[in-house]
C-alpha cells in the first residue's frame, strides 16, 4: 500500500498521518516526509516496495499517480494563517496562502477522502472511524488494526503528548511530529492585535475561497465583477424589463432595481427562499416573485437541495441538474418535487412580456436547459453561468462554456463577453469559448449588433480595474518572493558559517541545473493566459522558499546548540540563484520589466554616406485621440533631420486637440489630414497612397523613433541592396517617457513568423518594391495583427529580412493603448487566423510554446550578453 497524507499546513495533516499509521498497524511501515523540491523523496515513494506512508503539503503529479490512497485535509484559511503565525512567528503572505489553495484544488480532484479540520476537531472518533472505512475499502479490513477506535485515538493523543517539548530540534521521522507540534483552532475573539489584523487581512483577500467552503457568506457569491458588468449594461437601457432565474436571496433583484429596471420577474423554486423574497419585496411593485423552477419544458421535476458537510442547508447550489455531490456540497440527501416552466412557453401564452431586455440565469448546472426552453423568445442580453471542473464546490457540470456559445450562435447571439476566474485572477474576454479545469464565471450574450458599442464602452471601463487587480496580486507575489529570498540569504549565511561551504556549492550546482531546465517552463510571450502562468510560477516559488527557510531555521537551531560560530568571514553566495534565474528568463512579450527609470537614449548613429546616396523614406503616423502623445511622436521623427524624408500624419477626426497639435508643425510635415476613416489599417493605407519614398514605415502616434534611427536604416538599405526588410531592438516606455524594459532580439528567423510575431513594429522598415510585390496595401480586415499579416506576406513573396542589433524605436505602454485593450477582443482571433493560414491547421498553446523555445533561448543569450556589456 502507498498512502499519501496531504493538505493545507496546520490543517491536521500530522494528526491524519498518525491516525493512518495506527489504523494500518504495520510494524515495518516505511514513513516519508516529502518537501516540494525533494524529487528524490518523490521517486522513493513512487518506486518503494512494501507499505509506505508519506506526508506532504504541496501538489505533485508524480505523487498523485503513485499513491493508491490519497487523504487530503483543509481548514479555515484565516485560522490556519494565525496558527502558522503563532507556531513559526512568520506571517503567511498572500502567495504562500494562495499556493496552499491551488494545491488543495488539485488534490481534491484525486483524493479518496477529504477531512475538514473543524469536523475532525469536534469528532475525532468519527474521523478515525471514517478513515478506517476508507482504508478498509482500499486494502481490506483484515490487514488493518483490530484494536478499537477509542484505543487508537488514545494512543495518537499520547504520541503527540510525548513530543510537546522543545528539547529536540527536528521532527520525529516515524510520527512527523515537531516539538510542541499540536494544531489548534484559535478563537477569533481571543486574538491579539497582530493576529486579528492577520485574520482580517486573510478574510479580505480570500473571501471567495471562504465563501466557497461556507466559512463566510457573500451576497454576490464572489461574482462582483459579473454583477457590475450587468448593472452597467442595465443602467444604459431605458427602463429595462428583467427576468431573474435562480433568485436565491435576491441580490440580483437589488442590482436591477438600482439600475432602473421597470419590471423584474423572478423565478425561485426553494420554498425557504420564496418566503424570504415575498417578505423582502412585498412593497416593491416592480418585483414579481414566481415560485417555480425554470427548465427546458414545463412539468414536474426533482429539485436537489444542497447542504454542507455538516448537514446545514445552503443558500445556493440547489439545482434541477443531477450533479451529485462534491467535496463540500452534498446534493444527494435531500430533494423536493417542484413545478417547472419554460420561458418560451410562458411568452407564447402571454405570461411573459414579448420584449425582455435582460435575462439572468443562475441555476447551478441547469442554465443551458433554461436557454433551450426560450424557443422563439430572444432577450436583448443574457447572463448565464459556466464552470469547468470545480471539485471543491460545484463539482462537475453537464455543459461547457463552448456549449453555451454554440447555443447562442445558433440563436442569433453572435457576440459575448466572458468573465473568467481562475484562482485569484479575473479577466474580461470577447467571444472566448475555451476553458481549462478550474475556470468559472458568467458569459454575457449580446443579441443586437447595435448594442456592441455600448457594451464595449462598459468593458473598457471595467478592464483597467481588472488588469490592475491582477497586476497588484502578481506584484505582491514578486515582493513576497524577494522577502523570502532575503530571509534565505540571512539564514544561509549563518548556517554556512557553522557547517562550511560544501553543501552550499552543491546547492548552487543543483540550482543552476534546475534554472537551465526551467527555461522549458517559461511561458512564451503569447496571450494563452500569461497572467495565470506567471501567477502559478510565483506561488510555487514562494512555497519552495518557505520550505528552505524552515529547513535552514531548524538546522541553525540544532547546530547553535552543538557548536559555537566557526567563521564570521564566510561570504554570502545565496543570492546567486536569484540573479541567475532572473538572467535566464525571456523578456520578449514582457511589457513591464522593471520600475520606471530615466530613459537612457542610445547614442545617435553617425552616418558615413553623403545625403545623395541615401534612399528616400516615407513614413506615416496613423492617429486617433492621441493629442497627449502625437507631438512627441512627430518630434522623434523630425529631429532625425533625415535629408530625404516624406512624413504624413493621417488622423481619424480626433476631437481631443490633435488637429491643433498638427497645425503647430506647419510645413515641417509633408502633409496631414484629420477626417473620419475606417480605423488604423485604413489610415495607414490612406497615408501610403500619398507617399512615394523608396523605403516605407509607419509609426503609431504613441511610439517614438530613437535618435539616428533613420540614418541607420537608410545607410543599411543603401549598402545592402539584397535586403528587403529591416527591424531592430525595442525600448519600452511609460506615459511619461520613462524606461520600463528592453527587448533584445536574436537574428531573424523566418520560421518563427508562422508561430508568433516578436518583431517590434515601430522599428520595421521595408522597400517599396517588396511592398508592391506583397499586394501594396495593409489588409484592412485586421485591426490588431496587421503588421504580422504584412510580414507573413513579405515572407511569402521571398523577402529577405534582417534584424539590426540597434535600438531603433520605443514602444509606449499606457492605459488607453490599443494593444492592451484589443488583445483579448480581437487579437486572439486574428493571431489564430494567421497561424491557420501559415501552418494549415489549428495548433495548441503547447505546440506554439515548443516551436518558439529555440528562438527564445537564442533571445536569452543575446539579452544576457547585452546586459553584461551594458
Amino acid at each position: 500500500m502507498k498512502i499519501l497524507i496531504c493538505g493545507m499546513p496546520r490543517s491536521m495533516t500530522t494528526w491524519a498521518f498518525n491516525a493512518a499509521r495506527e489504523i494500518v498497524a504495520d510494524q515495518n511501515l516505511k514513513t516519508v516526509w516529502i518537501e516540494p523540491s525533494d524529487t528524490a523523496a518523490e521517486e522513493q515513494f513512487a518506486t518503494a516496495n512494501g507499505n509506505v506512508l508519506a506526508k506532504c503539503h504541496h501538489y505533485s503529479e508524480v505523487l498523485a499517480k503513485a499513491a493508491d490512497c490519497v487523504i487530503y485535509s483543509y481548514r479555515d484559511i484565516r485560522t490556519a494563517a494565525v496558527s502558522y503565525f503563532r507556531k513559526f512567528s512568520s506571517d503567511c503572505d498572500t502567495g504562500q496562502l494562495n499556493a496552499w489553495v491551488q494545491a488543495g484544488r488539485a488534490w481534491m480532484q484525486v483524493a479518496d477522502t477529504v477531512l475538514r479540520y473543524e469536523q475532525v476537531e469536534r469528532g475525532p472518533a468519527n474521523a478515525i472511524r471514517h478513515l478506517r472505512q476508507v482504508l478498509a475499502k482500499k486494502y481490506g479490513a483484515e490487514v488493518l488494526s483490530r484494536e478499537s477506535d477509542e484505543v487508537l485515538l488514545s494512543r495518537i493523543d499520547e504520541t503527540f503528548a510525548l513530543r510537546q517539548t522543545a528539547d529536540v530540534a527536528d521532527y520525529d521521522a516515524q510520527t512527523m511530529i515537531l516539538p510542541a507540534h499540536r494544531t489548534f483552532q484559535p478563537a477569533p475573539d481571543d486574538l491579539n492585535a497582530a493576529e486579528k489584523a492577520l485574520y482580517l487581512r486573510i478574510e479580505r483577500e480570500f473571501a471567495p475561497w471562504l465563501a466557497e467552503h461556507f466559512y463566510i457568506q457573500q451576497e454576490d457569491h464572489g461574482q462582483a465583477l459579473d454583477y457590475r458588468l450587468a448593472a452597467n449594461v442595465m443602467a444604459r437601457l431605458a427602463r429595462p424589463v428583467v427576468i431573474d432565474v435562480g433568485v436565491e436571496r435576491g441580490s440580483f433583484i437589488d442590482l436591477a432595481l438600482s439600475a432602473g429596471a421597470e419590471r423584474i420577474i423572478a423565478f425561485e423554486a426553494l420554498p425557504r427562499h420564496v418566503e424570504h423574497l415575498n417578505a423582502r419585496f412585498a412593497h416593491e411593485p416592480r418585483v414579481e416573485v414566481r415560485a417555480k423552477a425554470v427548465s427546458e419544458r414545463s412539468g414536474k421535476a426533482v429539485f436537489h437541495i444542497a447542504i454542507d458537510p455538516e448537514g446545514r442547508e445552503l443558500d445556493y447550489h440547489h439545482t434541477l441538474a443531477d450533479l451529485g455531490d462534491s467535496i463540500t456540497v452534498v446534493r444527494s440527501e435531500r430533494s423536493i418535487e417542484v413545478e417547472t416552466v419554460a420561458l418560451g412557453a410562458l411568452a407564447v401564452n402571454k405570461q411573459l412580456p414579448e420584449a425582455i431586455d435582460f435575462l439572468k440565469v443562475d441555476t447551478d448546472g441547469h442554465d443551458l436547459a433554461v436557454l433551450r426552453g426560450l424557443e422563439g423568445l430572444r432577450p436583448r442580453f443574457i447572463l448565464a453561468e459556466y464552470w469547468d471542473t470545480l471539485p471543491e464546490t460545484s463539482g462537475r457540470n453537464l455543459y461547457s462554456l463552448a456549449d453555451l456559445q454554440t447555443w447562442a450562435a445558433g440563436c442569433g447571439y453572435s457576440h459575448s463577453v466572458v468573465i473568467r476566474r481562475h484562482g485569484r485572477l479575473e479577466s474580461l474576454e470577447w467571444d472566448a469559448p475555451w476553458t481549462q479545469a478550474g475556470d468559472w464565471g458568467n458569459v454575457l450574450f449580446i443579441r443586437d449588433v447595435a448594442d456592441l458599442a455600448m457594451v464595449r464602452a462598459v468593458v473598457a471601463g471595467l478592464a483597467p480595474e481588472v488588469q490592475q487587480r491582477n497586476h497588484d496580486y502578481l506584484a505582491t507575489l514578486v515582493k513576497e518572493c524577494e522577502a523570502k529570498e532575503a530571509v534565505i540569504r540571512r539564514l544561509d549565511n549563518e548556517v554556512k558559517a557553522l557547517l562550511g561551504q560544501q553543501h552550499v556549492v552543491d546547492d548552487i550546482e543543483s540550482e543552476e541545473a534546475a534554472l537551465l531546465k526551467s527555461l522549458e517552463d517559461v511561458p512564451a510571450a503569447l496571450p494563452s493566459d500569461p497572467a495565470s502562468t506567471s501567477c502559478k510560477a510565483l506561488e510555487a516559488e514562494l512555497i519552495r522558499k518557505e520550505i528552505v527557510i524552515r529547513k535552514q531555521a531548524r538546522a541553525l537551531a540544532a547546530y547553535r546548540v552543538a557548536f559555537p560560530p566557526l567563521s564570521p568571514f564566510l561570504r554570502s553566495i545565496g543570492f546567486v540563484g536569484r540573479h541567475l534565474r532572473a538572467a535566464l528568463r525571456p523578456r520578449l512579450g514582457n511589457l513591464n520589466q522593471y520600475l520606471p527609470r530615466r530613459l537612457e537614449l542610445p547614442k545617435p548613429y553617425v552616418c558615413g554616406l553623403p545625403a545623395e546616396r541615401l534612399p528616400s523614406i516615407s513614413m506615416v503616423t496613423p492617429s486617433f485621440q492621441q493629442a497627449r502623445f502625437v507631438g512627441r511622436t512627430i518630434d522623434s521623427v523630425l529631429s532625425q533631420n533625415y535629408p530625404r524624408l516624406d512624413y504624413f500624419v493621417q488622423d481619424g477626426g480626433s476631437t481631443d486637440g490633435t488637429a491643433d497639435v498638427l497645425k503647430s508643425y506647419g510645413d515641417r510635415l509633408t502633409g496631414w489630414v484629420s477626417q473620419k476613416d475606417g480605423g488604423q489599417s485604413q489610415a495607414i493605407n490612406l497615408g501610403f497612397a500619398r507617399a512615394s519614398g523608396e523605403i516605407m514605415a509607419w509609426l503609431n502616434s504613441d511610439d517614438l523613433l530613437m535618435p539616428g534611427a533613420l540614418h541607420r536604416v537608410g545607410e543599411y538599405f543603401a549598402q545592402h541592396p539584397e535586403v528587403d526588410v529591416v527591424y531592430g531592438n525595442r525600448i519600452l516606455i511609460d506615459e511619461e517617457d520613462r524606461e520600463i524594459g528592453r527587448w533584445v532580439l536574436p537574428a531573424h528567423d523566418d520560421e518563427v513568423l508562422s508561430w508568433a510575431d516578436f518583431i517590434p513594429q515601430e522599428t520595421l522598415f521595408w522597400r517599396r518594391s517588396i511592398w508592391e510585390k506583397a499586394g501594396g496595401r495593409i489588409d484592412e480586415s485586421f485591426r490588431f495583427a496587421m503588421d504580422w499579416d504584412l510580414l507573413q506576406r513579405f515572407r511569402s513573396v521571398g523577402a529577405r529580412m534582417v534584424r539590426l542589433p540597434d535600438f531603433l524605436g520605443a514602444f509606449r505602454i499606457h492605459n488607453a493603448q490599443k494593444t492592451s485593450v484589443q488583445i483579448n477582443e480581437v487579437g486572439m482571433e486574428e493571431m489564430a487566423r494567421l497561424r491557420r493560414r501559415a501552418l494549415g491547421l489549428e495548433v495548441s498553446w503547447g505546440q506554439i510554446h515548443r516551436a518558439l523555445m529555440p528562438y527564445l533561448i537564442k533571445h536569452v543569450v543575446h539579452d544576457l550578453a547585452y546586459r553584461i556589456k551594458r
